[in-house]
């Protein structure tokens, strides 16, 4: 080959060669800039992802918070329905004792009245009796023993002393219903009071 096909080889060739790297050039620079965009989404994305975890954890903590109220108001409310019940509870041995009172008057009345076979307050006493043994039907069968002897048909077949320990009975009983209460109604009321989140 001669010297200029030669040269214009070597030129073709230089310029093929100026031509791919002008061509790897442009693709580099496209792929810088998409590489550029890429990273500012990704960084974006990223942003958006830290916004959603920080939502998130807000979302966490008011669901705590809520939980929290919730279970204090779940207990502040049996709290609450203790105290009723206690309350009721007084308010049963009350008209027990009432009873018992009644019961025992009537009682002492029969005993000191003649030994005639219907003496005259024997009604008055079965009217107490059977109040009384409706009233005591509200409590367990193992509740105020005393105060069931008491509830029986026949008086007569009851010692005297046995209206007193009845009265005792059921004045222990009140005041420990009484104790109750109070102590429900302060638990009740320091949960009430306590500083929530």
């Amino acid at each position: 080959m001669d010297a200029p096909t030669e040269q214009l080889i070597s030129t073709v060739a230089a310029a093929v060669a100026a031509v791919a790297v002008i061509v790897a050039l442009v693709v580099a620079i496209i792929a810088l800039v998409i590489a550029g965009k890429t990273l500012r989404e990704a960084r974006s994305t990223t942003e958006a992802q830290r916004e959603t975890l920080r939502a998130t954890e807000a979302v966490v903590q008011s669901t705590r918070t809520l939980v929290s109220r919730v279970e204090a108001s779940t207990r502040i409310l049996h709290l609450t329905f203790q105290e009723a019940e206690a309350a009721r509870e007084l308010e049963q041995l009350r008209r027990v004792a009432e009873q018992v009172a009644a019961a025992t008057a009537a009682r002492r009345q029969i005993r000191e009245a003649t030994a005639q076979h219907n003496p005259p307050h024997w009604f008055e006493l079965q009217d107490a009796l059977n109040l009384l043994a409706a009233h005591l039907q509200g409590f367990p069968p193992d509740a105020l023993p005393k105060v069931r002897v008491l509830a029986e048909p026949d008086p007569r077949l009851m010692d005297p002393a046995g209206d007193q320990q009845a009265a005792i009975e059921i004045q222990q009983a009140i005041a420990a219903a009484r104790v109750r209460l109070a102590e429900v109604a302060a638990d009740r009321d320091a949960e009430a009071t306590e500083p929530r989140d």
